[in-house]
Formats: C-alpha cells, sequence, structure tokens
C-alpha cells in the first residue's frame, strides 16, 4: 500500500536509487534522488571526511560512513536516504530519517556518562520535566562543501536547506503512511555551538534552520563522549502542530483532547 502523492516507484530498495525531480536554486538546478548507489556511496564516505564535518558531526568519519561497509550497516538500520545533486552529478547534501527511539538514545547516554565520568546535565523543556513522548524517528542533514563554497548570502542557504529539509521529511512522512506505521514525532540532536577552523565558537545556524522547519527545544545536555564533549540540544516536532511542508500543508499527527 502506498500514500497518496507517493508512488511505489519512489519507495526506495536497499540497492537502487530512484531520481524523484528536482530542487531549484537560483540558475541552478539540483536533482533529487531516494535511496543509493555505489557512487553516492563513494560521494558520502569522501563528504565526512571534509573538515567542517569532521569538527561538527566527528561520528560520520569514525562510524557512519566510515568506508562503504560501514554505510551499508548504517543504511541497513531502515534509513530513508535522499540526496541532492548539482548538474555536474556532484553530491551538495543528504539528509535522512528512520525509525529511532529517543528513549534507547537517552538511555545509552547515561550509560555513557557513568563511564567516562563526564555529567550528562540533562535537562527536558516539557510540561513536567520529563523525557518527551513520541520521539521515535529520527532525522539529520549534512550540506557538503561543493555547495556551501558557493558563497551564496546566509538567508538563501537556509531557505534552500529548508526546502530540502521539508521535501525530504514529506516523502518519508507518506512512504510510512502508507507502509501502516505512520510518524508520530521526528526528534534530532545537535551541537549548540559550531567552531571555525581556529576553535572559535558562534551558535550554531543549524538550530535556527531546525526552528525554521518546525522542530522545538526539548531538552540539552553535555555529550558525555570524551573526543567530542560539547553541549548539545535535543529537538522535536509538535505532533499537534499542523506543518508547512513545500506547499503541501499536513495536519498535526495528534489530534488536542
Amino acid at each position: 500500500m502506498t500514500a497518496p502523492g507517493v508512488t511505489a516507484e519512489l519507495e526506495p530498495t536497499r540497492n537502487d536509487l530512484v531520481e524523484i525531480g528536482a530542487l531549484q536554486y537560483g540558475d541552478q538546478e539540483y536533482r533529487l534522488t531516494v535511496g543509493r548507489d555505489p557512487e553516492l556511496v563513494e560521494q558520502i564516505v569522501a563528504g565526512a571526511r571534509e573538515e567542517f564535518m569532521q569538527r561538527m558531526v566527528p561520528k560520520d568519519e569514525r562510524q557512519r560512513f566510515r568506508d562503504a561497509e560501514s554505510f551499508e550497516e548504517w543504511y541497513a538500520k531502515g534509513r530513508f536516504l535522499v540526496a541532492l545533486r548539482d548538474s555536474e552529478n556532484n553530491l551538495a547534501g543528504i539528509v535522512w530519517f528512520g525509525p529511532s527511539s529517543l528513549d534507547k538514545e537517552i538511555d545509552s547516554l547515561q550509560e555513557k556518562s557513568t563511564k567516562t565520568g563526564i555529567g550528562l546535565n540533562l535537562t527536558f523543556y516539557t510540561i513536567d520535566g520529563g523525557r518527551p513522548e513520541g520521539c521515535e524517528d529520527t532525522f539529520a542533514i549534512r550540506i557538503y562543501e561543493k555547495h556551501r563554497d558557493q558563497q551564496r548570502p546566509a538567508s538563501e542557504e537556509m531557505s534552500f536547506a529548508r526546502r530540502f529539509m521539508q521535501k525530504g521529511q514529506f516523502l518519508y512522512e507518506n512512504s510510512r503512511a502508507g507502509a501502516g506505521s505512520p510518524v508520530d514525532r521526528i526528534w534530532l540532536e545537535t551541537n549548540l555551538y559550531e567552531y571555525d577552523s581556529t576553535g572559535r565558537p558562534s551558535p550554531n545556524g543549524a538550530v535556527y534552520l531546525y526552528e525554521k522547519a518546525g522542530f522545538n527545544y526539548v531538552g540539552t545536555y553535555t555529550n558525555p563522549d570524551l573526543d567530542n564533549p560539547e553541549e548539545r540540544v535535543i529537538m522535536a516536532t509538535d505532533p499537534y502542530a499542523e506543518r508547512s511542508i513545500g506547499e503541501v500543508v499536513l495536519a498535526g499527527t495528534r489530534t488536542a483532547a
């Protein structure tokens, strides 16, 4: 069964990459694909080694995308991967979604904090101060240097990244609905600060991007990883709010009592 607006051809398989359309940005057109092929995997592995990615998401190079085999292990966890390539087939960015329990992630962080001795300082921004409910799907975005190097205004970059995110979210939510397991809330985590090549911190611009895309603060903590003890923020979608995804407005995933 396939959700309205998503044809069977859009369902990603483990071996096939499917082209699903394009995003226009200025005078450039970027191809959108779902799934993966060997060339895309090679590009993602190379992107994980970029200096910016090593600073901001070191887990990409160390674990997720260390090599093709690591990528396949990650992808096999039910990842819904959407890629963006320019007219010369350079990889501009990826977004991915997939099943992942925030509850289990928090349990894992608490265990790691005990082992490393780094205080978690975990705070939740919920009415009762407890863990947010319904966060069983996760999301992440990467924009690579071939696109970042074009020196466009920050506001235009933010708008383009948001459109890319929203397109991926629309495809993922429709795919899940068609499979009979609709999404409740999507969550993410990211650094509160980003650092330039000299180590100077500044507010992480991605946080503003996520807020504009409908994600809200639900918690903060200190990363208990000895290699990357950063201040982190947890964000999640509001299950009661309408969401504008491109020109489509989706109802909340829950109805208020």
